[in-house]
């Protein structure tokens, strides 16, 4: 049982892997909720909270790698204590595409100020699309050079605001890039494959090892 989920379990959920089959015999799980009783950013407090999602910039719909989001959230305290809040913003990137990614992924927090019982406080959640990147290690997105880089792949972008990296609030906003975009611009040195492997070691995917 695990006390913390990593991406890793995230990713398995959202391919329904802890409902499989496999899953219940191998380990008598048959949910999410039977290995991952805290979720990454999983907090407790004396007091509750709602948010209220009062504007999105840009809205909905195609981005580019230069885009700045911005997401301002209301947070209310509707206990009867006082406390403070985090807000988490999540993305789920197209990770089906032709690089492998972990289906959720922070890119953004905030933590209120000390709110007493029905005070309110608006927090703004500020990122870059090119935030979102991944490293493309054989330019399997064919947006970078032989040796590897940062890439924004092409597809749709999926934010969601989280009380922690497993329960959304609200509805999620989808971003969709046209096509992939190289980041940064500068070469990348790939130490772990190919020619980049120091001499006498095997690379870490085991591509120079004939056993492929």
């Amino acid at each position: 049982v695990q006390t913390c989920a990593l991406p890793i379990y995230e990713t398995a959920d959202s391919e329904g892997f802890w409902s499989s089959q496999f899953a219940k015999n191998k380990w008598n799980v048959e949910k999410y909720e039977d290995v991952v009783q805290y979720p990454f950013g999983y907090g407790l407090s004396y007091t509750d909270f709602s948010w209220e999602v009062l504007s999105v910039s840009p809205a909905a719909g195609a981005i580019t790698a230069n885009s700045q989001i911005n997401v301002k959230v209301k947070v209310t305290n509707i206990g009867t204590v006082g406390g403070k809040d985090v807000v988490e913003l999540y993305y789920n990137p197209p990770y089906k595409g032709t690089i492998e990614k972990s289906s959720v992924n922070l890119v953004a927090f905030a933590k209120t100020d000390f709110l007493l019982a029905g005070e309110s406080e608006t927090i703004t959640l500020t990122f870059k699309a090119s935030d979102m990147k991944s490293y493309d290690t054989y330019n399997a997105s064919g947006a970078v050079g032989d040796d590897g880089g940062y890439v924004l792949e092409s597809g749709n972008y999926e934010i969601t605001l989280r009380k922690n990296s497993h329960d959304v609030v609200g509805q999620p906003i989808v971003y969709s890039l046209g096509s992939a975009v190289e980041i940064d611009g500068e070469t990348v040195y790939n130490r772990f494959t190919g020619d980049g492997v120091v001499a006498g070691d095997v690379a870490i995917d085991g591509s120079d090892t004939g056993e492929g």
